[in-house]
């Protein structure tokens, strides 16, 4: 999967609005089966992973709730994948 185009949103619940974008693009292909690591420049993923980095000013997701994630495909503003915890939400 070409990562070119796709972001990740994280997505405060409680007022729908996105606290956090990680840009996947660093990432380029992921081979089928495959899969990234998200996190801070702390974060080492196994040899041979994709990484992407998030944000200094924001590395983790919240624990407040609920709260959301939604992988979205910028060239076709698309929602590709989401999920919630802690309740459901609307993405922005």
């Amino acid at each position: 999967m070409n990562l070119a185009n796709y972001k990740l949103y994280l997505v405060n619940g409680t007022n729908s609005t996105v606290y956090t974008t990680v840009d996947l693009a660093p990432g380029g292909m992921l081979a089928a089966g495959g899969y990234a690591v998200i996190g801070s420049a702390t974060v080492v993923p196994a040899s041979g992973r994709r990484s992407s980095r998030s944000p200094p000013h924001r590395t983790t997701s919240r624990t407040a709730i609920p709260d959301g994630i939604a992988l979205v495909n910028t060239a076709t503003l698309t929602l590709s994948d989401a999920l919630s915890y802690g309740g459901s939400i609307t993405a922005p």
